[in-house]
């Protein structure tokens, strides 16, 4: 299961675990044995990590830092299976399956919330540029 609901964390297959509220020395540790680089990032707020293997595909998580430290995690589904060019449909199916939530709306894409104990996952799609994205909030 790639979302832990009661605490927020997020474990990828690879071992790479991201909590709410790592601190920006955790995040660049787990980011260097993640095989990522900070490439000088200095005091920026946004580290993005290597794409990551998770629930039958691949995702791409940058985590967004307050305060140095972790107060959401953008993922962006970059395959699923064997398939890398996915539709907007493909990218959202995988990122819900990924939640296990169900679709409210696969019909229409509207953006859907999912309240959870930690803070909330937000989970949209843009129909005309084909980009799906879940977002995870600390609150």
């Amino acid at each position: 299961m790639l979302l832990d609901e009661k605490t927020g964390a997020l474990t990828f297959e690879t071992g790479l675990r991201l909590t709410p509220y790592m601190t920006r020395k955790d995040l660049l540790a787990a980011l260097k044995e993640a095989g990522g680089t900070s490439r000088d990032l200095g005091e920026s707020g946004i580290l993005p990590f290597p794409p990551c293997p998770a629930a039958g595909g691949v995702l791409a998580p940058v985590c967004f830092l307050r305060e140095d430290r972790l107060a959401a995690i953008t993922l962006a589904a970059v395959s699923v299976g064997q398939k890398t060019v996915l539709s907007a449909e493909q990218q959202r199916a995988f990122l819900f399956a990924a939640f296990q939530a169900k679709d409210p709306c696969p019909d229409t894409l509207r953006n859907c919330v999912l309240h959870c104990a930690f803070g909330i996952v937000t989970l949209c799609t843009d129909p005309r540029s084909g980009h799906a994205l879940a977002r995870v909030a600390y609150t």
